[in-house]
């Protein structure tokens, strides 16, 4: 076979692959940050994937995931009640490799975090008209609110309804909050997180609408939500693209995840918004510093909305990163995955006992 023969056979079979896994590039592109890499990247994809349905070369990966009952363009979600889950594994030192966020250009960020939250009482607004605030002050910690008049008592043949969703970083925090309500026997939980997305793109996944469909399907009494990992980067609005960190973006973040919290909003429902951990990439945790002080803002004008703020929770005595740091038993444990991103099992089983203490503060679930 001479050269050209070969070069046009490597051709051919790439062009082939290309055409059968088009459906993926679609999505791989609608992933990547708003701009004209985007925009380009996404033209070719969707050229390949009209020829690929023409000529019917999806049909092979549309059965697999009909076989598999795969969602597709998401990766791991997690979706039903409560599973059992092993206390004794929840102790393990041992962690799964979460994949690692969206990567985004690092923009100069404008804002400055520097002044404490005095939280406001505030009527809940309709969806998705929040009301976008001054950013740049302190995120806190919503304190447990007392005991409510009128909480009626779960039980094992009435059990508290609690919904668990988010972006990855749900994954670990869920399935130890789920093996701490498990214990109590009175909780009946699900869970569900999907991979890359946030309240950044609602064209490549709209939370919002989920949430709304969620709590549209079942009697939800508590939402344990957390979004950020994938959000540090360009919005689009109204078809104009707002830079990270500019006070545009912020607005309509701020208005994003006031409507992601009116939406859970229903008379009895606590709503617990848990907050982005500081990460080892220096330039990604300030990117998560603004988002933490966005969601505390909008929290504090919510009585109904707890904020958890994990950014202290999971720095040292310097308010550095680290991987390791004291347990329950003061002895050092690894808090961290491999990405410095995502919780370890001993991440997960701190920040859900926080949000098991306030759901507990309100419900007194036994055990």
């Amino acid at each position: 076979m001479s050269a050209r023969q070969t070069c046009a056979a490597v051709g051919v079979c790439l062009l082939v692959v290309s055409l059968l896994s088009a459906g993926q590039m679609v999505e791989s592109a609608r992933r990547m940050e708003l701009g004209s890499r985007r925009d380009l990247a996404l033209s070719v994809a969707t050229k390949f994937d009209r020829v690929s349905h023409f000529l019917s070369l999806n049909r092979p990966r549309d059965w697999a995931n009909d076989a598999l009952d795969r969602d597709v363009g998401f990766e791991p979600v997690v979706v039903g009640p409560t599973p059992t889950i092993d206390p004794d594994a929840t102790a393990s030192t041992s962690t799964t490799t979460m994949p690692t966020p969206q990567s985004t250009t690092e923009p100069t960020l404008l804002l400055e975090v520097t002044t404490p939250l005095t939280p406001p009482e505030r009527e809940p607004t309709s969806p998705g008209r929040g009301d976008p605030t001054r950013p740049g002050t302190t995120a806190t910690v919503s304190t447990p609110p007392p005991n409510q008049v009128g909480r009626r008592t779960p039980s094992a043949e009435a059990p508290l309804v609690m919904y668990v969703g988010g972006d990855s970083m749900a994954r670990e925090l869920g399935e130890s909050l789920l093996a701490l309500v498990g214990a109590s026997g009175v909780v009946d939980t699900d869970l569900e997180y999907r991979v890359s997305t946030g309240l950044s793109r609602p064209d490549f996944f709209d939370w919002p609408a989920r949430l709304q469909e969620e709590v549209t399907d079942r009697p939800m009494e508590v939402a344990v939500v957390l979004f950020g990992a994938n959000d540090g980067q360009n919005l689009e609005a109204l078809g104009t693209v707002l830079p990270f960190g500019t006070p545009e973006w912020i607005a309509e973040y701020h208005r994003r995840v006031a409507a992601a919290m009116d939406v859970l909003y229903a008379p009895g429902r606590d709503v617990v918004w848990v907050g982005m951990p500081i990460c080892r990439s220096a330039s990604y945790s300030e990117k998560l510093r603004i988002m933490n002080q966005v969601y505390a803002d909008e929290a504090a004008k919510r009585p109904w909305v707890r904020f958890v703020d994990t950014y202290t929770m999971f720095s040292d005595t310097d308010g550095a990163y680290a991987d390791y740091l004291p347990g329950a038993g003061h002895e050092l444990t690894l808090m961290r995955q491999g990405d410095g991103i995502h919780w370890s099992r001993q991440g997960g089983d701190r920040v859900a006992q926080a949000v098991f203490d306030l759901v507990d503060a309100t419900w007194n679930l036994p055990g």
